[in-house]
Order: C-alpha cells, then structure tokens, then sequence
C-alpha cells in the first residue's frame, strides 16, 4: 500500500513539474516573440537554477522571490538561434535574454550580407566590434555596439551606416536605437613622458532621426582622440620657439553619466619669461594650423593658471585677453 502511495505521489510530483516547465518554457516564447517580433520559437531545454550559494540564502531567495530556471530557446528565423535566459516562476519572467549575442555569434559565422558588413567595418578601422542588448521593454529597444578601434583617423558617418545596416539585420522591422562604447588607444604627456594608453568613449542611445547628432558627437570625440594622438616631441619643440612649453597632454572627462561618458582633448601649456601676446597668438595658430581646433587650452604664467579655453575660438590677441580674463593665483613659495 505504501508502494503504491509513493508511486501515485511521484507520478503527481513529475506531472507537476512538466506542467511547471511548460509554464515556463511558454512565458520565455512569449517574451521573444513580443519583444523580438519572433514567430516561429520553440524551448529547446528548461531546467531549475542550481544554488550558487549557501543554503540558507538560497531557501530565503526562494521564499521571497520564487524558483529560477535556466532556459534554452530556439528562434527558428533564415539561420536557427538558440537563446539563453533565466525565468522567473513567480513572475514568469523572463530575463538575461542574450538574443542579440547569440545572433552576432551565429551571424558573423554564417550569414553571408552580415559577414560583409563586418569585413567593410575591419577596412575602416574596427578591430573588434561585439553586440548586447540595453534598454529593452515595450517602447524602447537599442542595441550597444562595443567596438575596439585600430586609430581614430575612421569616417564616423560611414561607420554609424554600417552599424545601422548591422541593427537592421539583427533586428528585422523593429524600430532600433544605437549606442556604442569606444575602445582605442590614446597618447598621453604626463610628467615628461609620452605613453599610450586604452580608454573607453561611450556615447548615449541615439534613434534613426537623430543620427546626424550621433555622427557630430562621435566626430567631436575622434577629433579629441587625434588631436591627442599628434603630441610629439617634435611638435613640442617647435612650441618652445613661441615662448610656450607642454606641461601635460591628456583626455579629459568632460561629462560622466552611468551611461554617457563624454571626453575633450586638455592641453596645458607653460608660459615662457619675457613673452609677448604675439608670441602666445603665434603658438596658438600653430595648433589651429595642426588640427588642435577642438582642444581646450590652459596657460601657466609666473602669478599662476588661467582656465580652459578652446583654441578655435582664439584669433586675435584680443581674444586672447578675453578667453583667459580669470588667472588662478597660486601662492609661490
């Protein structure tokens, strides 16, 4: 008797863990196909989230917020792509969708008008370029390029085509925003000495309307990039004959966001004993003449530092006067 109690009691125990993974494998279909536009998805497998942690947290976890599972689904489009994710029973929420990677992964291995794509982004300068979802619900989805860049010298209209033409394949009649993160290597003058060095430029979300404000501000952050990258002992030296010394060269955060991390290119410039306005106006017509428009410039004289101000807004001695009006005393001891 106490056989067949067991028995019954097991066959209740699996059907309900079927009906519950079929509950959750449909809760991760519907979010795919609503949130992709998907319409051909099946699970692939679906399996309860082993504890990564102690016991006892892992029980109060459950209590408070219900049983994970680890699912896999399979988006039957032109190339099949299995997806990942975590759902939440108690919401039936699904989560951690890495359906943009995934497809990139696939896509970049076997999809021929993507790969072609990808080799015209390498001619122009990408080293490395990866895709991730951000900012996805009902009325916002956008996609986050990561690209690592060979220079800064790169076409930013050509590169913000490509990438469009990348988010249509990736998202098929899906109105997309593009945000992107910047690697590339940078020059900097700190203390004497001349060294390069990795940053990351991430520039914010941006919808097709408003590309050409994307390509302006990422045209603005290149520009800060090569302008940076041009100081050489040469150029150094030939700033000396204008009674004008490069103290330090360097990137500089203009503004910092959780997701918008501006840069501008700060060039701070010791003054010479027994200057003229001239001379100082002569320097900085050298930097117009070499591309340094966007940089932002800072004099140190004997009594102390002036503020920033940007050298293509200098063109007379007299707007030499009046951009750097305000002098920072310093105490010489």
């Amino acid at each position: 008797m106490k056989k067949i109690i067991y028995i019954i009691v097991l066959l209740l125990l699996l059907v309900a863990c079927s009906i519950q993974e079929e509950r959750v494998g449909s809760a991760a279909m519907e979010h795919l196909a609503s949130t992709y536009h998907l319409d051909d998805v099946e699970v692939i497998s679906v399996e309860q989230e082993n504890p990564r942690y102690a016991l006892i947290v892992y029980v109060m976890d459950r209590l408070s917020n219900g049983k994970n599972y680890e699912v896999i689904v399979q988006s039957n489009e032109a190339i099949p792509i299995e997806v990942e994710g975590t759902v939440n029973v108690r919401k039936l929420e699904y989560k951690n969708s890495n359906y943009v990677a995934s497809k990139h992964q696939t896509y970049q291995e076997e999809h021929k008008e993507y790969q072609k794509l990808l080799r015209q982004l390498e001619d122009l300068g990408v080293e490395e370029i990866f895709l991730s979802n951000r900012y996805f619900d009902e009325t916002t989805r956008t996609i986050h390029f990561q690209i690592k860049l060979e220079h800064a010298d790169i076409s930013s209209d050509q590169l913000v085509d490509h990438l469009d033409k990348i988010a249509d394949i990736m998202l098929e009649n899906i109105d997309t925003n593009m945000s992107m993160k910047l690697a590339i290597q940078v020059k900097n003058l700190f203390a004497d000495e001349l060294r390069y060095e990795l940053i990351e430029i991430e520039l914010p979300p941006h919808d097709e309307n408003d590309y050409e404000k994307l390509i302006q501000l990422l045209d603005e952050q290149l520009s800060s990039v090569q302008s940076a990258n041009k100081i050489d002992e040469a150029f150094i030296g030939m700033l000396e004959q204008f009674n004008l010394t490069v103290i330090r060269s360097r990137l500089n955060d203009l503004e910092k966001k959780a997701d918008n991390e501006l840069i501008r290119h700060e060039l701070k410039m010791g003054v010479l004993a027994d200057y003229e306005w001239e001379d100082l106006l002569a320097g900085i017509q050298q930097l117009q003449e070499n591309g340094f428009n966007n940089t932002f410039v800072q004099l140190t004289f004997q009594q102390g530092s002036t503020d920033f101000c940007q050298v293509k807004r200098i063109q007379t001695t007299e707007d030499i006067e009046h951009c750097f009006t305000d002098i920072v005393y310093e105490n010489i001891q």
